[in-house]
């Protein structure tokens, strides 16, 4: 798996930063402005964000983990990491639009 993952990272790579590009600028046009998320612990309550935040950071998640994944292939974690980070962002498009 892990000389898979070393041969193919590139289009590994351009594909998961596509899609968290695409999702970026699909959340700063759809999202409203306060964008609401649930922080999952005992008591569990709304945290209001900005949607440039939010969408900044899961955009950053997936880049700067696809960037150390692009130096190390053989680490599956920061592979992985980058797939959370796109998940993320398209998980708050769906929480904040699709419900």
């Amino acid at each position: 798996q892990k000389d898979w993952l070393q041969k193919n990272r590139n289009m590994l790579l351009y594909g998961i930063l596509l899609l968290s590009f695409l999702g970026l600028l699909m959340g700063w046009k759809l999202l409203p402005d306060p964008v609401q998320m649930t922080v999952a612990q005992e008591g569990s309550e709304n945290v209001t964000l900005s949607k440039d935040m939010a969408m900044g950071a899961h955009f950053l998640l997936s880049a700067g983990f696809g960037a150390a994944f692009w130096f190390r292939p053989r680490e599956i974690v920061y592979f992985l990491a980058s797939i959370l980070g796109l998940l993320l962002t398209f998980g708050v498009l769906y929480l904040n639009v699709g419900m």
